[in-house]
């Protein structure tokens, strides 16, 4: 039997669907068109209960975008259950519909494990962002589908004649200038000593291997509000026009010269250099798209120019790439005419959109060298993973002759902060990113999708010596590293939690969705783990417990693959004796030795 529960809006009411739903598992099943137009209006939960044997099994669901009832278009999203277990999150993106509207479906999956024979529910749950639900919105609900999942066992390795390949291309810091860098406000009033970048930042990161630095540049030079200023020096004379309306700032310790001696020293390490700010200026808002736009044209070129001229300065003083953040633009125009701007100083030089909170607004725009990558989710947690991921860019996104989309993340690592910004985060959610993001190419290690990460942020105020190895251990190689903390970020009762039940307890959508605990376990719970076994133990219970990941991809969580082999693993007490303690001390060889 299937039963939907409808809001209880009004007056409550529940639609009964008589069927014989999944006693078998069945190639397609299909749900009465109610779902999709106005009979399943202000229906939030669909819940299905199915008899099942103990095995794997796969739900896949087809649903629809369709527009709400309220002043903009939003995303909807989804949380999947096992009985009382979540297996899945799954959203699809806002979509600025056209005076002719479109039927628009997207395909969500989530595989669990049943270990019990005899009845149990799966529950689809909608959720939106920001409480604008709508009482008249429909369940756009179009077909699911439950059948058997035969587990598959994957190498952990993208190259299996060189088994010591790691599963990312690039990875390193993200450096800023001044930003969090002083306990007072966050923004430092002068950058550190170019000495203390070289040796903190590059040659720290460049012995445990990294191999990409991204420098940001932004100062905050206050004038009663928060504006964006650059260390850029732009007289009004330059031949390329704009410095009218750009926001400087000066330094007693940096200048221009400065910042092309860091990229040399990144450069003479062999790091990858790229600049990252937001835009320094007014323009925008009210104005013309035509005037900002040309205007941004103008400040990339002379960037590039002063920067990345690899013939005037040899390619160890020029940058890389340049990278914006959320500038809105989602014009494949906007950002072709920017490669042309760099490409006159830099043929090759890239260009990076770093994009804001993941299922809400979609990025299209595509140009040569230009990449899409995911910033810190700032406005209600800080970092993504797969209870709360990356949706709006699908790993097989092609946008034809111009060539394959890249997976790229600023990862935070941040466990203080002198602001609103980061501040939460343990080494249990360093771990879960960094595993998280890069398990999709241990899937498909016969076509991986290129991919980098950079963390956020280097400034040693917002994070510790120990968080710093652990970023370094676990970066150097995802899903097989070895891993000992506890659920501070990441369990009931940790940071996460906490801040689901104080400042997101007035939302009902998806900000307290994104914060809910993601682990069953207390935050005071230890871990070891590998990509095959996780342990528990908690310090005031006596033994622990194992699971194994079957697929071999260190993923534990609710919605993994994971089951147990012991309820009491290495449990030291018994009948009539005391507690035994024994430790010892292993050192084996690390990285590709290891393998």
């Amino acid at each position: 039997m299937a039963r939907i529960h409808r809001n209880l809006v009004q007056n409550p009411k529940r639609i009964n669907l008589p069927s014989e739903l999944l006693t078998e598992p069945k190639p397609q099943l299909n749900l009465p068109p109610m779902l999709c137009n106005d009979g399943a209006k202000g229906v939030t939960e669909l819940v299905l209960d199915v008899d099942l044997k103990p095995g794997s099994y796969e739900f896949n669901m087809q649903h629809g975008v369709t527009r709400n009832e309220v002043a903009r278009t939003s995303s909807q999203a989804y949380l999947v259950y096992f009985d009382d277990r979540e297996i899945g999150f799954g959203a699809a993106p806002s979509i600025d519909f056209t005076e002719e509207e479109r039927d628009l479906t997207t395909d969500f999956r989530c595989r669990f494990i049943c270990l019990e024979a005899g009845e149990h529910t799966l529950t689809v749950k909608m959720i939106h962002p920001w409480n604008d639900f709508s009482p008249n919105q429909p369940f756009p609900l179009y077909g699911i589908d439950l059948k058997p999942h035969k587990i598959k066992r994957h190498r952990a390795t993208v190259d299996p004649l060189h088994p010591g390949r790691v599963l990312l291309d690039a990875w390193g810091w993200h450096i800023p200038l001044t930003y969090q860098r002083d306990r007072l406000g966050g923004y430092a009033p002068e950058p550190p000593p170019l000495d203390t970048f070289k040796s903190q930042a590059i040659d720290e990161s460049f012995r445990r291997g990294a191999n990409v630095t991204e420098f940001y540049i932004v100062h905050d030079i206050g004038e009663g509000t928060t504006k964006n200023g650059w260390p850029m020096t732009w007289e009004t004379d330059d031949p390329i026009q704009g410095a009218e309306f750009y926001r400087s700032v000066k330094f007693e310790n940096w200048s221009d010269q400065d910042s092309i001696e860091l990229c040399r020293h990144a450069h003479s390490r062999d790091l990858l250099f790229h600049w990252y700010g937001h835009y320094p200026t007014d323009l925008g808002g009210d104005n013309p798209y035509e005037i900002y736009s040309q205007w941004v044209f103008n400040l990339l070129e002379k960037a590039a120019r002063d920067f990345s001229d690899a013939l005037g300065m040899g390619w160890k003083g020029s940058f890389d790439g340049f990278v914006s953040e959320t500038c809105d633009l989602s014009r494949s125009a906007f950002f072709v005419e920017i490669t042309k701007r760099l490409w006159k100083f830099n043929p090759g030089a890239y260009q990076i959109e770093n994009r804001g909170p993941n299922w809400d607004r979609p990025m299209t725009a595509c140009a040569p060298n230009f990449m899409v990558a995911q910033a810190c989710n700032h406005m209600h947690w800080n970092g993504y993973d797969d209870k709360d991921p990356i949706v709006a860019y699908d790993r097989k996104v092609e946008h034809g002759s111009l060539g394959k989309n890249h997976f790229l993340y600023q990862a935070d690592c941040r466990s203080w902060s002198p602001n609103f910004f980061g501040g939460n985060t343990r080494p249990d959610y360093v771990l879960k990113q960094c595993n998280d993001f890069f398990r999709g190419r241990a899937e498909h290690p016969d076509d991986p999708v290129e991919s980098a990460v950079w963390w956020l942020n280097e400034s040693k105020i917002t994070g510790s010596e120990e968080m710093r190895r652990y970023v370094y251990g676990i970066t150097q190689d995802p899903i097989k590293c070895a891993v000992a903390c506890d659920l501070g970020t990441t369990g009931v009762g940790g940071t996460m939690d906490r801040w689901h039940r104080t400042d997101m307890s007035e939302y009902d959508g998806a900000p307290r969705y994104q914060t809910r605990p993601r682990s069953e376990f207390f935050h005071d719970t230890s871990i070891i783990q590998n990509n095959f076994f996780r342990a528990y133990f908690h310090k005031n219970i006596d033994g622990g417990v194992l699971l194994v990941d079957l697929e071999g991809l260190a993923h534990y969580d609710s919605n993994s693959l994971a089951v147990p082999l012991s309820g009491d693993f290495l449990s030291t007490v018994a009948p009539g004796v005391g507690k035994l303690t024994r430790k010892g001390r292993f050192v084996e060889p690390a990285g590709y030795k290891a393998v």
